[in-house]
Parts: structure tokens; sequence; C-alpha cells
């Protein structure tokens, strides 16, 4: 509406001199009149942005509608027609009730900082807020503000942005993977224009159902053939609301383009153009996941992105599509302009004006392409007709009449293509414009096979198989067996399902609306949605529990942080002879209660801990014992923490204990709130979903009180098997159950050794002797191990190497901050910077680009509950490894988390994840350290190896490796995982010698293999029976015996720095270019600071 009132208000009152001007504007009788009119409009025109429009009057009314502009000529005035008033912050006319700002004579004047002087303010590096004070560059324009006054986030477009991308610079603009130019028309690779094929993309915008099925057939009829012989390509940009989702996968079948276009489809344009990055990650990364999830498209291939609209969002958007691995957008509109654009990479900056829509296009270096939509010249004689704007989409050109004016269109523009620079023509719909218009169709589709008839240079593609030919560019001659334009060249063959699931559905976020999904995968209990795209948040049961058992004992809350050997009473009647302790060495972990009675004729002494005579006991009104401790000198006890701690870091002494936190009322005698609600402590029920979402929604914030994995009420449910179904999910009641039912003598028994840390000169040559190539799992291929990498310190040509011979890599951090403290209560934010940084890091300086990087372990094994998990799962992070098992007979399988835990949160502050997650936990049993388990007395298990502090010898650690062994082996062979620091093994060579020794020694064995944590994962979802192992296609099909030399002999040793971390110049070996600064969790590409202009 704004947009199209504010054209036709300019067509119709532009030459209008309105009453203002009529009976107020200057009548220049004489030179001092004409001197004070000169004065008065200079007066108005101060301080006024170029083209702003502001009131002379104030009011409602018909003062409402006018306004005026200074320009070069003078004062210009307009009145917004009738029933419009005049929006002084949006600059544009909008229905009346809309407009709620007619009190204002100006828009909000925002504070400019002083970013051009004639003498410098501020030293350098620096920048100088309106207010004159000096703060760092690279907090200008970052979207929070800095400056007392908020100037540094007030002039932030692509041309005034201090931290704005810098111009071309072909000499660091290289391909495969960045491309620029300064006026983007310049052919990539400098081929000749006759040497360059002209690609021609075809795209089409929103749902893919029975309303467009047909047509999208008609065109694409498999007749219709690119010069190689293949089918000609086009890309889809599938929005949510209405798309049938096995229509989506049949045209992936047939090898077009997937591309994201949103869930929502907001209506609200302005909505697109100030969303955050959350806004946009959970629109476009979550339209993938449903993509994926419900259309079944497992290759990684959907990678670009359109906003509805065409509206750009500015930074956010681009650094969302940095964050989830998106490869393009194809957004951005460049105006009318012969030769037209190539497609460029948003390193530099954009060789064009932002143009069309109120845009805000991005201004920094983000690591994405911009396949640009050139402008279309909509003239019917381009020779003869006046100069007209070009339109970005067809259906936008709304001179195009008849099938005669739309074939001759079609004609011009790709001569305007073919004849200059051969830069991509890129033709965009909405079907609806096709289908509603037969002649337009068969205009269209004569043209396609003219084309194809009478050129031999001309190819119909994807998006992305634009982008791979300007990142290996091919002359004509070779186009044809360019491999990249070959994939699914000609596909042949039946949809998945021909008879699609026909899924009704609805979703809380869609309140009144039962909508279809049809997809050819099983149906959802829910329609996928903004906040829940996977239907994973949905997917829980009903449990009994919630309405029984109110009054039963506890007791994981009564142990929580109680010594083991504490006696204490459940009640004061009686004749005080009964008392319990907590046994926390039950089977599976399960912490149960152990009873003591005293003899008869004594009773038991609280503070004592001991039986007593009757007469002798003074405190059987006592529940329990009252202990003193004392901190040692120089320390504080930090009542918070409940812990020693040193004196200046205890900011409670003042207070005599914890804080009580005020309890929800969960479980009473007779139910207290309507069904679906629950009781805060001060009674209010407000609905039960908002308990444990992060958020105190409770007045006495209770709501948050009560959130463990046992007393959330949202909790995830028990396994159910009917629910939980291989390949996506795996439980068991006790976590032992092996998958597929296979018998244990048919179950290969996998060992995982995994490294925790940097890789680097410290511990190369160490995992070089362990995974030395000529040791080989039964089915031939070399034995696996998986590196958990921090980054400080990191060799990423080592990380590379690593990978490159088939081993696997996972993230451990950025930072590895030492306090864990950090990561038990990090934020989503924090666990994304510190891990999804991580991987960009990995993929980025190691050359990692398969989208291997999969697995997640938190420093100090200190899971961050559902934060954690939350973030995984909206990073597609398949497995979690950081939640140990305790020692239990029979050990425990991995298990996914869309279900209850089968085994209770041991140690690592017990903030395990409480909701369900579709993630897998590759659950780290603990060991059994006893040298003599057939006779030593009980010990608590140990997780990582180097932890199991008793070790001390190399026969020491050659009995543990061999109990443990046989503990699986013998059992369910649930993966034996086997956990390391490299210094562990370092420091004693009979350590390294006994696991060589060890290794060496099960390979001799046909059903022992050594697994990347990964290929467990593979074999859990495809169960196979040891006598069909070696042929297993999951352990066999890439990397299984690498040979070959290191892709680089000699990586770069960048000596770097970073504002981050002040003061250390760190070097980082890389095989790839070095960064502009070291790598850190607020710039992970060590590009983000100092870019040069």
């Amino acid at each position: 509406m704004a947009r199209y009132a504010r054209v036709t208000t300019l067509a119709a009152c532009l030459l209008i001199v309105c009453e203002v001007a009529q009976g107020h504007r200057w009548r220049r009788q004489a030179d001092d009149t004409a001197k004070k009119d000169e004065s008065l409009e200079q007066e108005l025109c101060k301080d006024k942005d170029a083209g702003e429009w502001f009131r002379l009057v104030s009011g409602e009314g018909d003062n409402c509608r006018d306004v005026i502009q200074c320009t070069a000529s003078g004062i210009q005035a307009i009145r917004c027609p009738a029933g419009l008033f005049f929006d002084i912050e949006k600059q544009t006319c909008d229905w009346k009730e809309a407009v709620k700002n007619c009190k204002l004579k100006n828009k909000e004047r925002k504070v400019k900082p002083l970013l051009y002087t004639e003498e410098p303010l501020c030293q350098d590096g620096f920048l100088a807020c309106g207010d004159s004070n000096c703060i760092e560059r690279g907090l200008f324009c970052n979207g929070e503000k800095d400056c007392a006054d908020g100037s540094d986030e007030n002039s932030c477009d692509i041309d005034n942005d201090p931290n704005r991308a810098p111009p071309c610079d072909p000499s660091q603009c290289v391909l495969p993977d960045c491309f620029c130019s300064e006026d983007g028309t310049v052919i990539p690779g400098d081929l000749p224009i006759k040497d360059v094929p002209q690609m021609i993309t075809i795209t089409f915008d929103d749902a893919i159902n029975n309303n467009n099925i047909e047509l999208y057939k008609e065109i694409f009829n498999g007749k219709r053939k690119n010069p190689n012989g293949c089918d000609i390509k086009a890309t889809f940009f599938v929005s949510h609301k209405y798309s049938n989702y096995s229509a989506v996968q049949e045209t992936h079948r047939k090898g077009h383009e997937i591309a994201v276009h949103s869930i929502t489809h907001n209506d609200d344009e302005q909505f697109w153009s100030n969303a955050t990055v959350d806004d946009w990650g959970r629109e476009m990364a979550g339209m993938r996941v449903i993509i994926e999830k419900y259309a079944n498209i497992t290759d990684n291939s959907v990678v670009g992105v359109r906003a509805p609209y065409l509206r750009v969002g500015g930074n956010n958007q681009f650094t969302m599509m940095e964050e989830q691995a998106f490869l393009y957008d194809s957004t951005i509109t460049a105006p009318l302009s012969n030769p037209p654009l190539w497609p460029y990479t948003m390193y530099f900056r954009m060789p064009h004006r932002c143009h069309g829509n109120l845009q805000s296009c991005p201004t920094r270096s983000h690591a994405v392409w911009e396949m640009v939509m050139n402008e279309l010249d909509r003239r019917e004689d381009p020779t003869n007709d006046e100069y007209l704007p070009g339109c970005a989409m067809v259906d936008s050109c709304s001179n195009i009449l008849t099938g005669d004016q739309f074939y001759n269109f079609l004609n011009h523009n790709f001569d305007r293509h073919y004849d200059q620079n051969r830069a991509p023509l890129g033709l965009y719909f909405h079907a609806a414009w096709l289908k509603n218009n037969p002649e337009f169709l068969e205009a269209f589709l004569y043209w396609i096979d003219e084309i194809l008839s009478t050129h031999n240079d001309v190819y119909f593609v994807t998006m992305t198989q634009v982008i791979q030919w300007i990142q290996n560019p091919r002359s004509i001659s070779d186009a044809k067996n360019f491999e990249p334009w070959r994939e699914r060249c000609a596909v042949e063959g039946q949809p998945a399902c021909w008879v699609p699931h026909s899924c009704k559905l609805t979703s809380k976020e869609v309140p009144g609306e039962t909508i279809n999904l049809q997809t050819c995968v099983r149906c959802p209990l829910n329609y996928p949605w903004l906040n829940d795209p996977s239907v994973i948040g949905e997917t829980r049961v009903k449990r009994q529990e919630d309405d029984n058992g109110a009054d039963e004992v506890n007791p994981e809350q009564l142990c929580d942080g109680r010594p083991a050997d504490e006696y204490f009473r459940l009640s004061t009647e009686g004749d005080c002879r009964d008392v319990v302790r907590c046994d926390k060495g039950a089977e599976n972990g399960v912490t149960r209660l152990a009873s003591v009675k005293c003899p008869g004729g004594l009773a038991f002494d609280i503070d004592r801990q001991t039986c007593d005579w009757k007469t002798h006991v003074k405190n059987c009104d006592k529940l329990e014992s009252l202990k003193q401790i004392t901190c040692p000198s120089g320390l504080a006890f930090d009542l918070e923490k409940q812990t020693c701690d040193w004196k200046g870091k205890v900011n409670n002494c003042d207070k005599l204990e914890k804080p009580r936190k005020i309890l929800p009322i969960l479980k009473t005698d007779e139910p207290i709130c309507p069904e679906g609600k629950l009781a805060c402590g001060s009674g209010d029920c407000i609905e039960k979903e908002l308990f444990c979402n992060g958020k105190p929604d409770c007045k006495d914030e209770s709501d948050e009180n009560a959130c463990t994995v046992d007393v959330d009420p949202n909790r995830a449910p028990d396994c159910d098997p009917n629910q939980c179904v291989l390949p996506d999910c795996f439980c068991s009641a006790d976590g032992t159950r092996i998958p597929g039912g296979i018998e244990p003598n048919q179950v290969p028994q996998m060992i995982t050794i995994t490294f925790n840390g940097a890789v680097n000169v410290d511990n190369i040559d160490l995992y070089e002797q362990i995974f030395n190539g000529n040791r080989h799992n039964p089915n031939g291929c070399q034995v696996r191990g998986t590196f958990f990498v921090s980054h400080k310190y990191s060799n990423y040509a080592a990380i590379q190497e690593l990978h490159r011979k088939g081993h696997e890599i996972a993230v451990f951090s950025i930072t590895h901050k030492d306090d864990p403290q950090y990561w038990t209560s990090g934020t989503y934010d924090d666990w994304l910077a510190e891990m999804a940084g991580a991987r960009l890091i990995v993929e980025r300086f190691a050359n990692i680009t398969d989208a291997s990087i999969i697995g997640v372990r938190a420093p100090y094994l200190r899971v961050g509950g559902n934060k954690q998990f939350e973030m995984m799962a909206d990073q597609y992070f398949v497995y979690d490894a950081s939640i140990t098992a305790p020692l239990g007979r029979v050990p425990i399988w991995p298990y996914t988390l869309y279900f209850r835990m089968p085994h209770k949160c041991n140690g690592n502050a017990h903030n395990c994840p409480s909701r369900s997650h579709p993630v897998w936990e590759m659950v780290m049993n603990e060991l059994d350290r006893r040298d003599d388990p057939t006779f030593d007395e009980s010990l608590p298990g140990c997780h990582v190896v180097d932890s199991c502090s008793n070790i001390q010898t190399g026969d020491q650690f050659a009995r543990l490796l061999r109990h443990n062994f046989n503990r699986h082996y013998t059992t369910n062979r649930a993966p034996l995982g086997l956990h390391f620091h490299a210094s562990w093994l370092k420091s004693k060579k009979e350590f390294r010698d006994e696991l060589i020794k060890f290794m060496e020694e099960m390979l001799e064995k046909n059903d022992v293999y050594f697994t990347s944590q990964i290929q467990v994962i593979q074999w859990m979802q495809n169960p196979t029976e040891l006598s069909s192992l070696r042929d297993f296609q999951e352990w066999k099909q890439d990397k299984c015996d690498v040979k070959g030399q290191p892709f680089c002999s000699l990586p770069n040793a960048c000596p770097l720095t970073t504002r981050e971390l002040p003061g250390e110049t760190l070097r980082l070996f890389t095989c790839m270019e070095c960064p502009n600064n070291y790598p850190w969790i607020l710039d992970p590409t060590g590009e983000g600071f100092n870019v040069k202009k």
C-alpha cells in the first residue's frame, strides 16, 4: 500500500502548488522581500537531509496530508490523496489509521557521528561519536549502540558504514572462492565473449502444489535438452505454506534446484528489511529443515535464499547465511544497465548502487555469492521508445499484455546479454502469471524451443550451476563435458511415492487453521512452522506420573549434593530407629535409598551418625545432621556456588544461607489448575509449556526453579519404541538394548578412540604412530579416530591431513574457557559462538568442505543443558559426546534425545538436557578402573582414560583396556569409548606402547572395528550383522585406505593478532591464505577487523 501510494502521490502532486505554497510562497515584490524569503528558506532547510519531506504545520486533517521538501530549485510541496495521510517516519503516504505521527513536523533527527572532519579528532583505529567522544572503529554499525548518543548506529548505509566492505581488489579476490570487478561486467576467467556459454536461469518463487505442478511438467517435459544432451534445469525458491513436499521431492529428483523463500512469507515487507539474524535464521534455515525433512532431500543441496518481496535484510540476512552455510542469495536487484552484471561474491563492495524497495543492502564483507537480479528492459522498441525503469521479476513488467509482446521482450533481453558480455540472463516468475495467461506460456515455450534449436552455446541451468561455471570457467567447446552440468543429466525412473501421505495438521502458531501437508515421509504430529520446523518440540506423550504418585519420595532430589555416607531420617515419627542413606551405585546409576534400622532398645543419633541407647539420643526430632566446615586460609565460602573460593571472588559473606528459590506447585492431591496449566508457587496458574523455557513467567519466578531432567514439567517423555524407530530415532528403557534386535555374537564390537584439544606439533607424531596406515579393520579399511579440536594453537594443515586420511574432525570450542561454570550456564548464543564458530574456523582454515563436522564435545565435559542442544539442533550438529553414564554392569548404547535419557544425569554439574532434541548422544560410558575387578572393592568409574588416576604403569593400563573391552564384548557389545588427551599418552612411552599393542591384538579378531563416532551412528541407523559387514558401504564408501601426499608440505605460518586477545601474537598454520587477524570468538573468519580500503 505504501509503495503504491508513494508513486501515485508523486505523480499526481509533484506539480501541484498546494494551498501552503500558493498562500505563503514567497512573493518577491522587492529585493528586501526576496532576501527575507531566501533567509526563511535557508532556515527551513537547515539540517534537513536530501529528499526529506517535512510539515510546516502539524495536526490532523489536511495538515497531515501536506508536506514540503527542500530541493536545489526551491521548496517543493505535495499533498497526499484523499483518504491518506503522510507518515513522517516512513516518508510516504499511507492509510489514515496507519499514520500515528501527524503531530510531528519533522522526521526524528538522529545524531550523526563525526566521520569526516578537517582535522582528525581521534587516534588511529578510533572514530568520533556525535558528541566527539572516540570509540573503536569496529564498534560502528555493529547493531549495538556504543556511543552515549547512539550516533555510531545512525550512519550505516552502504556509502557511510566506516567498516563497509572494501572496493573490489582483483589481486586479492581470486577464483574459485571470490569473484568481483569494478563495475560488475567483467567475464570470469577473462574469456572472449564468443567462447562464453550463454546461461539462462529460470526461477519460480513460492509454494509448489497442485496449482502449478502441471505447469512445471509442461515446461520441463524431459524433451527439452541443453547442447550437452542434459535436460534443461530451473531453480525453485520454495515457501512453506501449502507446499506439496512430495512434489518438491520429485522436482529435486529430476535435477532441478530447490532453494528457500521463507516459512511464513510474512506479508509485512518492513519485517524483512528490519529482521534480526535470529529472524532470518528461523525463516530460512528453518525452511531448509522443513524441505530436507519432508521432501527427503539429504544431499546438502539446499544452499540458496531469496527474500520475500525481494526485501533485502542487510548485514543481518547475510550474517545468518554465513552462519548457516548458505552458498548464495538471489534477492538484490541491479538497475537496468548495458552491459548487464555478472554474479559476484560479497567479500568486496557491491559493484552497483543499492536499488529499489527502500532496500537494506549489506554493507560488510560476507562469504556469500550474490546471484544478482539484472533488471529486464521492458520497452517494446528499445531503439525508439523513451526510457522506462526496468523490472526484476518478469511478471512485474506491467506493460506486457500479449504473447507477442512477451516474445519480443524475451528476444530483446536475450540479445542484450548474448551480444554484450553474456552475463547470465535471469527470467524470474511466479507460476500464476504463466498459468493464468495461456498465450504467455505458449510464447515462452516457443521461445525456449527456438533458442535451443538455433543456438549450440545456450544452456538453461540452475543458480548453483552458474556458480560452478564461474568458479571454473570453461569455453563453449568444453561445456558439453563440464561435469557439474552433467549431474542428474537426464533423469528417468519413478517418483519416490505415487500416493503421498496427506497429513491434515494444525499448529499452535497458526491458530484456527487445518493445513494439508503432503509428503512421502511419515506425517508429523503438528504442522511445521516457525518455532518448530522439525516438529520435535511437540512429540511428547502424556505421562501418567504427572497425575500419580504425588506423595512419593524422589531419591534424586533428596540425594542431590548429599554425601553417600550420610544417614538421615525421612520422618520424625516412630521410635527413632529408622534412617536411610543415598546409594548411587545401583545398576545403571539409578540412585536409591538404602534403609538402616537400629536394634531394639537403641535409637539413631543423627549428629553422631550411629546407633546409641535411647536415653542418650536427644535429637529424635531432627531429620538430618548439622555439619560444620572451615574453608582453608585465604578462601571464603560461596553460598551460591556451595564451595570454598578465593575471598576476592565471594560476594555473599553478608548472607546466612543460600537464597531459597520458590518452587512451583507441580503435584497436589487435587488439581488446582485447569488441564494444560500448572501452578506457580503463588498458586497462580500458567500454561504448562511456559515452565522451564528460560524466561520467568510466574510473578514469583517459580516456573524456572524446578527444571532438572526429573522434574521439568515439559521434559522429554520416556522411551516409546513404537514411536522411536530407526534410522532417525533410537532408545530403550535402560539404554542397554542392541539396535535392530541383533544377537550379541553378530554385533561388531566397535571401539572409538577420541582425542580432545588442539592438533599441533606437540601431538602430530603421536597420531602418526597410532594411525600409521598399516592397521586395518576386518573390512580392509584403515582404523579411524575422532578428533575434538579446540582452536588456540591448532595447526590447521595437520587437521586437514587428518581429515584427508579419513579421520573424523569434530569441535571442542574456540576459547576452551577455563571456567567450567561458563559451559554449564552458557547461553544459546555462547554455545553458538563457541561451537558453530569453531566449525567455521575448521572448515575454512583446514579446507574441510564436505559438511562432515557434525560432532560436539563440551570442554571439561560440562554439558550446557537445553541451550546447548537447542543450538546443536539449529546448527545441524548430528551428535554430542559430552554426557557420561555412570559405571554399570551392562554398558549403554548411544541414543537419540527425542526421549528421556536412559540413565541419571551423572556429574557435569547435573545440567543435562531435559527436553526433546533431534540430536544423537554418543554417551561416554565410565570405565571400570579397578586393578582386579573380581576382588577389589568398588571404585567410581572414569570417563576419560587419563582421569583414571590410579593407572600409574603400563601394566595397569593394559589391564584396564582388556577388562573394559571384555565388559562390552561379553555383554551387549555397546561401543567401547577410549577418550584421551594426547599429553597423557605422550607422558609415558609405555602407555602409548600398550595402546598400540592392544589395538593390534584386537585387530586379530574378525569382529572388532576401530571406528569414528559418526561410523557408529551409521551402523546403528542400519544395523548389519557381522556376516555382511565387510561390504557395509557406509564404512567403505569414502577414504577406506588413503594414500598419497598431504595437501601442502609447507603450510603458511601466519603470525596474527586479534583485539580479542590483546598483547598476544599467535601463529596460525594453514594451507589456505592467511586471514587479516587471528580468528576468535567474535571474528571466526579473521576478516572482521582492520579491513583495508
